[in-house]
């Protein structure tokens, strides 16, 4: 065969077997990365999966060294339970790794009684709020026991309505911070400052002095629940979100919503500063239906002592 052919044979089998090499990288994204960049990407990490929501009663977290003045970015923190705000859902916590001292988030008591606890927040920011003495009045009326939250502002633009609650031996009262800030936002000092003031303001306004503290629109950091563990007081949630603060959401929706998610050891979140819109026309329907349903209310300190 002259020497012209075989050279024009061999052009045409080395462009068959590059033409080869490049489909199969092309059909094969790996392959074609390494072809392309000399390293392979089937080592390369995976993103993790987003972790699941937890619906716990208690969730231990642990205590982390405090750091003065450090700030915790908004998403590094958890709320683990619907925004009281607005009624939203955000995100559920995650818990770390355990280390030492553990801190808890309590979101409901023991599911074995048929005990729920009504808890009702009475705070304000700079924007001044009101007080919806109806609500007052009705859970006396039924003779409810009830867990309010307390915010010193409030307490103190309130000083009358807030004898009336202490003066009530059906209610218990829990410390809601001062000035209702993001404590997923504030530092360590800032928290220390927001509860010490308002367990002052509280005790001297009213003489119970509160064990319990409930987060500003539900949202806490480790660092957050650490303080509060170090203060002496136990952190309360909620498992039953009423939406109250939500003009748009009627009495029957918060009824609905009641009936819908209560069960044994449920704590119920309403408000009354006056941001519960609708919530004590749906109140006296949600005291005789659960009672109805076989359930028997309790303050939250109450409910705490039944066994899981």
């Amino acid at each position: 065969m002259p020497r012209i052919y075989r050279l024009f044979f061999a052009s045409i089998l080395l462009l068959s077997l590059n033409l080869y090499g490049l489909a199969g990288c092309a059909g094969d994204p790996a392959r074609a990365q390494k072809a392309h960049s000399g390293r392979s990407s089937l080592n390369s990490p995976t993103p993790s999966s987003p972790p699941a929501p937890l619906n716990q009663g208690t969730l231990s977290l642990p205590e982390l060294p405090p750091r003065q003045g450090a700030k915790k970015n908004a998403t590094e923190s958890s709320t683990g339970r619907p925004d009281e705000k607005e009624g939203s859902i955000p995100e559920s916590s995650t818990p770390p790794k355990s280390v030492g001292k553990q801190a808890e988030l309590i979101f409901h008591g023991s599911r074995q009684t048929k005990k729920v606890a009504l808890t009702f927040d009475a705070c304000e920011d700079e924007q001044p709020r009101g007080y919806d003495a109806k609500i007052t009045e009705i859970l006396k009326a039924s003779q409810v026991p009830a867990t309010i939250f307390l915010g010193g502002k409030w307490v103190e633009s309130h000083p009358a309505a807030a004898r009336e609650l202490g003066s009530c031996p059906l209610f218990e009262l829990g410390n809601h911070s001062y000035l209702h800030p993001d404590f997923s936002k504030i530092s360590l000092e800032h928290m220390r400052e927001e509860i010490l003031r308002t367990q002052k303001i509280v005790e001297k306004a009213t003489g119970q002095r509160p064990r319990l503290f409930r987060f500003p629109f539900g949202r806490y950091t480790r660092q957050a629940l650490q303080v509060v563990e170090e203060l002496g007081l136990k952190s309360i949630q909620w498992d039953v979100v009423t939406g109250d603060p939500d003009p748009n959401i009627k009495a029957a929706d918060i009824e609905r919503e009641v009936f819908r998610l209560t069960r044994g050891g449920s704590i119920i979140i309403m408000h009354i500063n006056g941001r519960g819109w609708h919530t004590a026309e749906a109140l006296p329907k949600i005291i005789k239906g659960l009672r109805e349903k076989g359930f028997e209310f309790v303050t939250v300190s109450q409910l705490l002592l039944e066994k899981p």
